[in-house]
């Protein structure tokens, strides 16, 4: 069960799309997601983290040299969390967009909730960890489409993902 607080409505501006590393990707309403990442591929201060996700359209045809790429605004009080080196599963039944693990900045301390996006609402929320495992990267995670329950696979953890013990 997810719950999202402060809904609103939100906003596309066209922008170009900056070169973007570790994040993840996901279709929904017709749309080519990014989430997350960072800038570089080394460091992990938070201005290494790209803090925004961005959208093209992939019901026509795209331009490969310059994709209209929108930014997306949260409709919500919450914004995307800086994150990279994460998966990402989205919830059709729910119309959720989970990110999860990643590697955070060092400044950065995780709470025991996940952020989810709500694409029906545009809107980012805070979800309640469930018997969840230790946050990682460099993993793998996929959902089981009757249950929604994710499943993660693979992956390590360290100071980077704010959690010192191995899965």
């Amino acid at each position: 069960v997810y719950a999202l607080l402060g809904i609103y409505l939100a906003a596309a501006k066209s922008v170009p799309l900056v070169p973007r590393f570790q994040h993840s990707m996901e279709i929904f309403a017709g749309q080519l997601c990014v989430f997350g990442g960072k800038s570089t591929t080394v460091g992990v201060s938070l201005s290494d983290f790209l803090l925004d996700y961005r959208c093209v359209d992939v019901t026509n045809r795209i331009d490969q040299k310059r994709p209209n790429w929108k930014l997306q605004s949260s409709a919500s009080r919450f914004a995307m969390p800086p994150i990279a080196q994460h998966s990402s599963v989205y919830d059709r039944a729910n119309h959720i967009i989970v990110p999860y693990g990643g590697q955070v900045p060092s400044t950065f301390s995780q709470a025991n909730h996940l952020a989810v996006y709500c694409s029906q609402f545009q809107a980012w929320g805070a979800s309640n960890i469930v018997d969840a495992d230790p946050r990682r990267y460099v993993h793998t995670a996929v959902l089981q489409e009757k249950s929604s329950d994710m499943i993660i696979f693979g992956g390590a953890s360290d100071e980077t993902t704010d959690n010192s013990q191995n899965p």
